[in-house]
């Protein structure tokens, strides 16, 4: 099970970064070569590279000895963080419709009322929150969460509002309006 979880997280932090890369380059907050596709298989390959090249220096700075990193929270860090898009996702039909309505069709399907994209969001929501409170159920061989843990958390955090509502006042003052999600 460790080993399915690990390789599912895997590719849920390749797909989610490297998309959340390009929508960067998209709003002008990178520059704009992180935004292309591959026109075949339309994937993200400039920010798929950069996220491989950071997973890469990370794992490369976790082998080295003698360097204290805390990586004992990275599994609650990195279950937090894909909390915000799945919610987004799962939210995305009813806030945005024009684009809900003209997404391609597997995007777009409905079971009955309901689309599926947000029945499957929602249950990934589910699984993350049972798997942020299994940590602190049966926190295991992982340290307690540490007043530095949650500060770098609050900073980043704090960090990544004050990089959006910038650029959004940038791109306001030059007529483009990015609506609330």
């Amino acid at each position: 099970a460790g080993v399915v979880l690990s390789l599912t997280m895997t590719t849920a932090f390749f797909f989610f970064s490297s998309r959340v890369i390009r929508a960067w380059a998209k709003d002008g907050i990178l520059p704009p070569g992180f935004g292309g596709v591959n026109p075949t298989r339309r994937t993200p390959v400039l920010a798929l590279f950069l996220v491989s090249l950071l997973a890469l220096l990370a794992v490369m700075v976790h082998t080295q000895p003698g360097i204290v990193v805390s990586d004992v929270n990275y599994a609650l860090v990195a279950v937090v963080c894909m909390l915000f898009p799945v919610i987004a996702l799962m939210l995305l039909p009813f806030t945005r419709k024009t684009w809900f309505a003209t997404a391609p069709g597997f995007v777009s399907f409905r079971l009955g009322p309901l689309p599926l994209i947000s029945m499957v969001a929602f249950i990934d929501a589910l699984v993350l929150i049972a798997l942020i409170a299994l940590h602190f159920i049966f926190p295991g061989n992982t340290q307690p969460l540490t007043w530095i843990d949650l500060a770098l958390f609050g900073v980043s955090f704090v960090a990544g509002i004050l990089v959006y509502s910038s650029r959004k006042e940038s791109l306001r003052q030059k007529g483009i309006e990015l609506a609330p999600t």
